[in-house]
């Protein structure tokens, strides 16, 4: 592969003085002895040349950059027998963060991982159609915190956590001085993704960079959850993060924000535990209280989760006494170590074993820890893998003997504890031989970035049916950093497989509001007193008319149709025939052919069903398709092609389990999520003593879960609190946090006349809304602007409903429809009323 990208010239940087190793299987360049041994000291990787965001983070960041290598092999171990995880699936992992890649991710320091911004790989294609049709729109990004435990309550952080919060602010305000759209990231979207982006496309990117983020007052009272939901909101009143800009500039902030924010949700409820702890340890004047030992733990705690029996391994690791003494032996009696611990700072890294690939994404064979990048100093090849341990912790404290213990949940202890829960949940997915094909959409709500990076490497050998990652940062990330250990170009990117995404509500939400005009006009045309949603359905051609539609037989074309609900998007499309221009365009730039007669139901091969009832909305899409096919096939064209359904509206296994099951007809083809396969276990005592987990029976976690959940949902701090017959392990969880589009706005006044009836801006919404297939009205997945005052967006709120309720169950004349359609597709490509500077 040339490193010249159409466009733009793409020149990656290698390590000087470099030999031939292994990496992930392949010949890569590792650091040699004599220019290790240049180096003063610390890890092979810095945070020198890092983007302004970056070294903005460092500034303000409060924990270690650096991963105890050592201590993270220790804790993972542990944890694997404490919940009872398989040998061979607990060693799965061993083995990845032994490669040579993972390696060097744990040893990057963390505001590295803030070079580039967290973003999908639909982003840049919903961008490449702003920047066609929509250049002249600014808009408003708003975050909304859906749920949050009580510790990382937004409307309290600011006066509870202080420092946390000005940290987080700053990161906020850091994101505007990182540069969008790298070469790492455009050669990602190149190679993995098969969308190029020019140059004269990208140096406007450039130009208008990353909008800034400010702090502006929200309105309380909207409901943004569903009635008795854990947590809190924030739009409870006080201040909303909003970006303001060009829609390409605000677009960029929304998923880096969000990931921002669910960090510091994690950093917050560390902070209420270490209190927590802290003020237990001082109310203790005599002695200090013995740490608690892994059977202890485990028997409050610890089993692999389940839920039911149909998705309990068949055959889990039997923990004997004297085994599981021997291992903990192995683990801590190195050194000066005697105690008979499993904390003991010498314990030899386990070897990788190679395992079989899965296909269709052949992964290469993990190797041994001497084939790990070297650090300097060192004589040892797997001196990377041990030589954190010899580092100080700045976040430690002193112990009774003189010694000194990490913190307590810092962020190596984290990562063990969050990567043990992977392999369970990993595990847990498998054994149910869903056979869909499963599509990592992590990123924009990860706990943490470097976890992000390792999910998506592990799922990416392990996880059945995996089909590929929608996080262009994983990519990019990983391929800047194979260039770096002089991996071959043509390996740089292959190690997650093949960037996968759709598009996003916002597109539909920015469209509706500039376009109500045709929305009204609609529904006056078919005689009705309410309007009918063109605009959702225009957006999807905008979309399509400026990327395509995944090949010339518009295969990969996509509705996301949820945003006004499914069924009035469903109604109008089966009604509105596909436009003469469209198709014109999509033929000519594509080779995309549609025949006269289709509507523009018929363009969509793939239905991503994202809120809602799973079942429900899938029986009415499929109900639709028979329809539509039926009609066909009387009017003598042969039928539409199969349907594809994604569902991506899962937020655990048991969902997973319920929607594998369901008939053919209605079982989704690909599975979508990211956030049930983050999250963490509860957390274990630093000390193990012998007796480890030698006891776990496979029955108690889901209860614990359950009762943390509860003491969450009480607000008692992140799940701390001991129930009566059995205590609790203090845990944490994630927030749900969205950034919406919330406003847009126009370049100009649309022109009156020649198609949209009333005019433009009179006419447009008080602020851009979605719906979602929740039932509307304030729960579920609903949004508006939270500085509205709460009358005029419920007012605002009930409007849209009433539209999208009536477009579903009116009789709609077609005729009416499809012209209104194709109106306004006109006025936007042809006169281009939403560019910065129309056609002449």
């Amino acid at each position: 592969m040339s490193s010249t990208m159409s466009g733009s010239v793409f020149t990656p940087q290698r390590d000087k003085d470099t030999q031939n190793t292994t990496h992930l299987g392949l010949e890569c360049k590792e650091p040699s002895r004599a220019a290790r041994d240049a180096v003063p000291g610390g890890p092979e990787v810095s945070d020198a040349g890092a983007s302004p965001g970056a070294a903005a983070v460092s500034k303000i960041l409060e924990e270690q950059d650096l991963i105890d290598i050592p201590r993270l092999y220790r804790r993972l171990r542990i944890y694997a027998l404490a919940y009872n995880i398989p040998a061979q699936t607990a060693r799965q992992m061993e083995e990845l963060i032994a490669t040579p890649i993972a390696v060097r991710l744990l040893q990057l320091p963390r505001a590295r991982l803030h070079d580039f911004l967290v973003l999908d790989a639909y982003k840049p294609k919903m961008h490449v159609m702003y920047d066609k049709y929509l250049s002249g729109v600014t808009a408003d990004f708003a975050l909304n915190v859906r749920r949050a435990p009580a510790p990382a309550d937004p409307a309290a952080l600011p006066s509870r956590c202080p420092a946390l919060w000005t940290a987080f602010k700053a990161s906020a305000a850091a994101l505007s001085g990182t540069t969008p759209y790298s070469p790492y990231e455009v050669q990602a979207l190149c190679t993995q993704f098969g969308t190029e982006l020019p140059q004269p496309l990208l140096d406007r990117f450039h130009g208008a960079g990353v909008a800034a983020v400010e702090w502006q007052e929200s309105r309380p009272g909207f409901p943004t959850e569903k009635e008795g939901a854990q947590g809190v909101g924030q739009q409870a009143g006080g201040k909303v993060a909003v970006a303001t800009g060009p829609l390409i500039s605000a677009s960029l902030v929304e998923t880096p924000l969000m990931q921002r924010f669910q960090q510091l949700a994690v950093e917050a409820q560390v902070e209420a535990l270490r209190n927590t702890r802290l003020t237990n340890f001082e109310s203790d004047t005599q002695t200090p209280p013995p740490p608690a030992t892994v059977r202890e733990a485990a028997a409050a705690a610890a089993a692999a989760i389940s839920s039911g029996a149909q998705t309990e391994a068949p055959t889990l690791m039997s923990h004997s006494f004297t085994k599981i003494r021997g291992q903990c032996d192995e683990a801590g009696s190195s050194g000066n170590n005697n105690n008979n611990t499993c904390d003991g700072s010498n314990h030899s890294v386990p070897q990788p074993q190679p395992q079989p690939q899965p296909q269709p994404q052949p992964q290469p064979q993990p190797q041994g820890p001497t084939a790990c990048p070297a650090e300097s100093g060192s004589g040892s090849g797997s001196r990377s893998l041990t030589s954190a341990s010899s580092q100080t912790h700045p976040l430690t404290q002193p112990v009774h003997d003189g010694g000194v213990q990490a913190m307590p949940f810092d962020r190596t202890e984290r990562l063990a504890n969050s990567l043990a829960q992977l392999v369970i949940t990993v595990e847990r997915i498998n054994r149910l031989k869903h056979g869909c094909h499963v599509a990592l959409f992590a990123g924009r709500r990860s706990s943490d970035l470097l976890y992000l990076l390792i999910q998506n490497l592990y799922c990416a050998v392990h996880l059945h049916g995996y089909c590929g990652t929608s996080s262009l940062y994983v990519v990019a990330v990983l391929g800047r950093e194979w260039t770096s250990m002089g991996v071959p170009e043509r390996e740089c990117w292959g190690g997650v497989g093949r960037l996968v995404g759709t598009h996003a509500h916002e597109q539909v939400s920015a469209l509706q509001q500039l376009l109500a005009s045709y929305d009204i006009e609609a529904g006056r045309r078919c005689g009705l007193h309410h309007g009918v949603l063109v605009t959702p359905l225009l957006a999807h051609l905008l979309f399509l008319a400026a990327n395509g539609g995944g090949g010339a037989d518009g295969g990969g074309a996509t509705a996301l149709a949820d945003t006004f609900t499914t069924a009035a998007f469903l109604a109008v499309s089966r009604c509105a025939a596909v436009p003469a221009a469209f198709r014109q365009d999509v033929e000519a730039a594509f080779g995309w052919h549609i025949p006269e007669y289709a509507r523009c139901f018929d363009l969509f091969r793939i239905w991503r069903l994202d809120s809602g009832n799973y079942e429900q909305v899938s029986e009415q899409v499929v109900v639709a398709w028979e329809g539509r096919c039926g009609e066909l096939q009387a009017q003598g064209y042969p039928p539409l092609a199969p349907l594809e359904l994604m569902n991506s509206n899962l937020s655990s296994v048991d969902d997973i389990a319920a929607v594998s099951s369901l008939h053919p007809r209605i079982k989704p083809t690909t599975l979508a999520f990211g956030t049930l396969a983050d999250g963490f276990l509860p957390f274990l005592e630093p000390d193990c003593g012998d007796e480890a987990a030698a006891a776990v029976d496979g029955t108690e976690l889901k209860k614990e879960k359950a009762r943390a959940a509860t003491a969450a949902a009480a607000g008692a701090g992140a799940g701390a609190v001991a129930g009566a017959d059995a205590p609790v392990r203090p845990t944490i969880t994630l927030a749900s946090v969205v950034m919406k589009l919330v406003q847009a706005r126009p370049p100009r006044q649309i022109p009156t006349g020649g198609g949209g009836g009333g005019g433009g801006g009179d006419k447009m919404p008080v602020c851009a809304i979605k719906l979602g297939d929740d039932g509307g009205g304030g729960g579920g997945k609903v949004q508006v602007d939270p500085r509205l005052d709460h009358d005029v967006a419920m007012k605002a709120l009930h409007a849209a409903v009433e539209m999208a309720r009536g477009s579903a169950t009116s009789v709609l004349d077609s005729d009416a429809v499809s012209a209104v359609l194709a109106e306004a597709y006109d006025m936007v490509t042809r006169r281009g009323v939403l560019m910065a500077v129309p056609p002449q």
